[in-house]
């Protein structure tokens, strides 16, 4: 019996399509269409019931669904075990933020592409609400993003951390620049009220922490951001007696899906990355 056939059928009825089955095994529908039905031939059974536009499992179709979720699980862990890193290939896919991708993950991927060659790597970037769609699809391998999101279809790993800091470039600044309603600004807004006994003064909201720096270095204002988006040679901080969110930065996968070996050994290299990176940066 083959082991992709077998998983092919658990995908399809996961995610309830067999076009979406094929699109994350990199196969045709029709592919998956022909596992299934050799499956069906093996068992003698009928396991799916096609109707317009969509299917359901049949009741034996049902419980050979639930009986593969623990057996592909463990045979994702057996291939783990097994496997040799040097002469991984395949894909990789996966997705995160911007910001992230270019003061956190870039220099981890690039040692990674170059380590392992024989692997297609696929970065996606996108925002928060795009990262939950793709992992609730699993359209992605994992995400890396911050902990400021409930993720409760997930696995997640804790990479780094860190803490938002105010930045600005000129000592004239007043005003802040802010990214919404997102939780550390709603937590920074409460402390400035605390200690001041007034609002501050927020010239302009934009979702995008790459955005409001390129505005602070401009003298535009006080940036809220991530410490990890300021090197050490620019850093230059206000209202340290604040008291401001930290923050930690994960790997997230869903957790029907086992993170395979290539995503371990890039997760890997990413969280090394981080721990090297904060210890210069206490030296």
């Amino acid at each position: 019996m083959n082991i992709d056939h077998l998983k092919y059928f658990s995908d399809s009825v996961e995610l309830g399509s067999l076009v979406k089955s094929a699109k994350m095994n990199n196969v045709s529908p029709g592919a998956i269409s022909q596992a299934i039905k050799k499956l069906e031939d093996t068992f003698g059974q009928a396991l799916l019931i096609h109707k317009k536009n969509f299917f359901e499992p049949t009741e034996k179709g049902l419980e050979l669904y639930h009986h593969l979720e623990a057996f592909l699980l463990n045979y994702q862990k057996i291939q783990l075990e097994i496997s040799s890193e040097e002469k991984m290939s395949g894909e990789l896919n996966f997705m995160t933020q911007q910001s992230l991708g270019e003061h956190v993950i870039s220099k981890g991927l690039t040692h990674y592409m170059k380590k392992f060659p024989l692997i297609k790597t696929n970065l996606t970037l996108g925002n928060t609400s795009l990262t939950k769609k793709k992992l609730d699809a699993r359209e992605v391998d994992f995400a890396i993003l911050l902990d400021n999101v409930e993720l409760k279809n997930c696995n997640t790993l804790e990479l780094g951390e860190g803490e938002f800091v105010l930045y600005k470039k000129t000592n004239s600044a007043s005003q802040y620049l802010m990214t919404g309603d997102t939780p550390e600004c709603l937590h920074f807004q409460k402390e400035f009220i605390k200690k001041h006994k007034k609002t501050p003064e927020i010239n302009l909201n934009v979702k995008s922490w790459g955005i409001l720096k390129q505005l602070a270095n401009q003298g535009h204002g006080i940036a809220l951001l991530p410490d990890y988006i300021i090197k050490p040679s620019e850093k230059k901080y206000v209202n340290k007696d604040l008291s401001l969110s930290k923050y930690k930065i994960i790997a997230a996968w869903p957790k029907s899906k086992a993170l395979n070996k290539k995503s371990k050994v890039f997760l890997n290299l990413v969280e090394n990355t981080l721990a090297n990176s904060k210890n210069s940066k206490l030296a």
